[in-house]
């Protein structure tokens, strides 16, 4: 129904690496892999999302976040439909052209990576109405890129918490500080008033939990 009757010719293989627009005129990036997972940025957030997929019926590829929610799926054919939470039955997108390499987007370097630190803090702060520290003191030489994603996604799902009302208000008046741990595999856990990040530098964008997931647990303990 998506698709009407297009032949299957018609449509090439999926590009690794592009610029989609949907039906709603939202435009994201896409890159895919035949090994590992895939990374979708929408062009009006600053999160880029890690992929998992999942072989679906007559071929098609299925491709999940970190809390196994469907995002994209692909055809054989290079088809493909975006899952939305206002469009959970899905929508088409279309390729709309070249796309710059996703990873440039990362922050590197120690002095960077204190800054982001700092301001992730501040707005996990102003989030939670009172001090939220941040810290990462496991952070070799070279890591600092996805530390310093992990770093702003936690802010951003103390904002997420926020935005839940009296509720999540509640959440987050029982935190008061985030540590970035260097470990396997990545995650998000809670102990006592402390929120512990887990980040696997070398999976990249794959080596720390979204957004989502650490909103999540901000807002289920």
């Amino acid at each position: 129904m998506l698709f009407g009757r297009t032949a299957p010719d018609d449509r090439g293989p999926m590009p690794r690496l592009a610029r989609f627009k949907a039906d709603t005129g939202d435009s994201f990036v896409l890159e895919v892999s035949p090994k590992g997972p895939a990374f979708l940025k929408y062009d009006d957030s600053g999160e880029v999302w890690a992929l998992n997929p999942v072989p679906g019926p007559k071929g098609d590829m299925i491709y999940k976040n970190d809390v196994g929610e469907a995002m994209l799926r692909t055809t054989r054919f290079g088809g493909l439909t975006v899952f939305t939470r206002d469009r959970p039955m899905g929508i088409a997108a279309a390729i709309e052209g070249g796309a710059g390499d996703l990873h440039d987007l990362l922050v590197s370097g120690p002095v960077a990576m204190f800054h982001v630190l700092v301001q992730a803090s501040v707005r996990a702060t102003r989030a939670a109405g009172h001090k939220v520290e941040f810290e990462a003191k496991e952070i070799d030489p070279g890591s600092e890129p996805v530390f310093a994603d992990a770093a702003n996604l936690t802010a951003q799902a103390f904002l997420r918490v926020d935005q839940r009302g009296p509720q999540g208000h509640q959440a987050l008046a029982r935190f008061g500080r985030v540590a970035f741990l260097n470990g396997r595999p990545p995650g998000v856990r809670i102990v006592g008033e402390e929120v512990r990040i887990t980040v696997t530098p070398e999976l990249g964008f794959a080596g720390r939990p979204s957004s989502q997931r650490i909103s999540q647990v901000l807002f289920r303990r």
